[in-house]
């Protein structure tokens, strides 16, 4: 498993666990929801990365993110696919939802993620067809 691999593994592993893992990402960070999201668009920083996983999660009473792959693709980018399973903290109601991200690796730190709606998304924003992922 390479390092950028590993990395991103450990990311998404920390955050069943409620923590963003700061010390995985450089300080000058940016992170980019999916446009179809109703969230804030880009998060910067280390307060950003917080703030992103808070609005992430707050509507929800319980959440587990299951990895559903994560695979290099060239030096230094890195593609997620994951699943948060939850429930809704208004109604109860069980929630699923999957997204793929494509995160860039620095010296050892992630510093850029951009999330995308769904793993073709992320592959043809990454200049790959479906059939090459």
């Amino acid at each position: 498993m390479s390092e950028n691999v590993d990395l991103a593994n450990r990311w998404l592993r920390g955050l069943n666990r409620g923590d963003v893992c700061t010390e995985l990402w450089d300080p000058d960070l940016t992170v980019a929801n999916p446009p179809e999201w109703a969230f804030e668009r880009t998060y910067r920083g280390h307060a950003g990365l917080r703030r992103w996983w808070q609005q992430f999660t707050d509507p929800f009473s319980e959440v587990e993110i299951e990895i559903d792959e994560v695979r290099e693709l060239d030096d230094g980018r890195v593609l997620t696919v994951q699943t948060l399973r939850g429930r809704f903290r208004a109604t109860g109601l069980p929630a699923e939802l999957t997204w793929a991200g494509i995160g860039t690796v620095r010296n050892g730190k992630i510093v850029h993620a951009d999330g995308y709606a769904s793993k073709r998304r992320a592959l043809r924003a990454a200049g790959l067809s479906a059939s090459q992922g």
